[in-house]
This record gives structure tokens, C-alpha cells and sequence, in this order.
């Protein structure tokens, strides 16, 4: 039966309203899904955990405007509250759909990094450069690949979860970006202040740290979210106007995690 008349007709389930988000966003999934396969354990193109926060990351940034304002941008948010299902349950599944295959092939990605298994993998079949050992992750490294993907998706899913009209829920990926920024930005500072070289570890906590709080504030803020569809539709020249800012956060983000977080690395 179609997910969407189940949810008209019948008992609400967190099931049919699975199927029916997994339908709006069949190939967000499978496209992260095929692109860590391709990456991590048959080319084994990143060697270690910084590469799996970069592209779980990119993930995180597509998955959560996708997730979290799709419904706003289109104007179909409407629809979704006529349904049965309850709020809390609209929020949860549609976050989970993004986040638990994020958080499982993160970690299946860490462990492959730290037991080498795809080297031992190749191992059976043949005697390449596959089956070179990685170098031993680092503990920060092992943190940030869990840390910044999953902070960028849920600030970024939960900022467009709560716009209510579509003009301004475009501003979801730069609005995620920017809070990141400043969260990893301030716990760099904060670690800064004693004179010498900081390690990297206060921009990471204090970007995963406040994930919790964001999340079940976002969460009690969207129970109770009124619609407003009065802003119209993207116009096509929003669209790309709107499209250079994140690119630009995304880089600027990138940047401060390469120059700050690396440092802490060396001896």
C-alpha cells in the first residue's frame, strides 16, 4: 500500500512515514552510501579519519537542508501536518533517516581505518599497495570524524525545520555553517587563551558538545511551529544568489579546521 494513503487511512505508523520520506529522497542514500563504498574500503582514496570527516561532512551539509527545509522550500510542509502522524514522530523519523546511516557508516569507516580491514580484505585476493597498512589514526582524528559531520547535520537540519516560509529556508546551509563556525571558532579561543599552541580539541568539543541542546530545542521549537507560507516560492535568481554563501562558509569552515586542528597534530 502507498506509504502516503497509509498515513491518510490508517494508524500512523513510524514505518509508513519512513517509506514515504525515503520516496521524497530516494537517492540521498544510496548516493552516500556508494560514495563511501567507492572511497573508503575498495579504493581506499582517504588513509585517515580526516578524509572521513570531510566527506561525511559533505554529506551532512546536502543531507540536513535536504531533511530539514525541503518540505519549507517547496511549500508542502502544510501537507505534512495534515497527516495523522504526530509532530514528534514527523521530526524524529525524517532526522533519523539522515542520521543514523550517517553515524553507522562513519563508524563502520573508523574501524576500517583502525584495524585495516580493507587491506586485509585484499589481502585474499592479491598483493597491491591495497594491502598497505594505514598509519594509526590519532585520537583527535578518531573525535573529529564523528564530530563534524554530525554537528553540521543537525544544526543544519534543525535550522531548516523551523523556517516557515520558502525564501528563508534556503538559509538552513549557511545558517548551519555560521553556528558551527562560531561554536568551533569560540572553543579554539577558549583554548587559546593560556599562552602556547592550542590542540584542536577545544574547537571539537565545543562543536559537538552543544549537538544535544540544539537538537531538543529544535525539537520542542518544531512541535509547536505555526505555518506561514506567505513568503512564495525561490525565485529562480534566489536560488543562485543564494548558492555562493555556502559555498564560501563551506571552505572558510574547512579552512579553520584544517589550519587549527592540524597544528595540534605535530609534535
Amino acid at each position: 500500500m502507498d506509504a502516503t494513503l497509509t498515513l491518510r487511512t490508517g494508524r500512523p505508523s513510524p514505518l509508513a512515514l519512513y517509506r514515504l520520506i525515503a520516496g521524497r529522497h530516494k537517492g540521498l542514500l544510496p548516493a552516500w552510501f556508494y560514495t563511501w563504498l567507492l572511497l573508503f574500503p575498495l579504493l581506499q582514496v582517504f588513509h585517515d579519519p580526516w578524509g572521513l570527516a570531510a566527506l561525511g561532512g559533505l554529506f551532512g551539509l546536502l543531507a540536513g537542508q535536504a531533511l530539514g527545509a525541503s518540505e519549507v522550500m517547496e511549500g508542502s510542509e502544510e501537507f505534512f501536518f495534515t497527516l495523522p502522524a504526530r509532530r514528534e514522530t514527523l521530526f524524529w523519523v525524517r532526522y533519523l533517516f539522515g542520521g543514523l546511516p550517517l553515524l553507522l557508516l562513519l563508524l563502520a569507516g573508523l574501524a576500517f581505518l583502525q584495524w585495516n580491514l580493507p587491506q586485509k580484505a585484499w589481502g585474499l585476493l592479491v598483493e597491491t599497495g591495497f594491502t598497505e597498512p594505514y598509519p594509526p589514526p590519532t585520537p583527535i582524528s578518531l573525535f573529529g570524524a564523528l564530530a563534524i559531520p554530525l554537528s553540521l547535520y543537525t544544526f543544519i537540519f534543525v535550522l531548516g525545520s523551523l523556517f516557515k516560509t520558502p525564501s528563508t529556508a534556503g538559509y538552513a546551509l549557511p545558517g548551519g555553517l555560521i553556528l558551527a563556525t562560531a561554536f568551533a571558532l569560540g572553543g579554539y579561543l577558549a583554548e587559546s587563551i593560556p599562552p602556547g599552541r592550542a590542540s584542536g580539541w577545544g574547537a571539537l568539543i565545543s562543536l559537538a558538545a552543544p549537538v544535544p541542546f540544539v537538537l531538543l530545542v529544535g525539537f520542542h521549537a518544531y512541535v509547536w511551529k505555526e505555518l506561514d507560507q506567505g513568503g512564495g516560492p525561490f525565485t529562480r535568481g534566489e536560488r543562485k544568489r543564494s548558492s555562493l554563501l555556502p559555498l564560501l562558509l563551506l571552505l572558510v569552515l574547512f579552512f579553520i579546521f584544517v589550519l587549527l586542528l592540524s597544528g595540534g597534530e605535530k609534535p
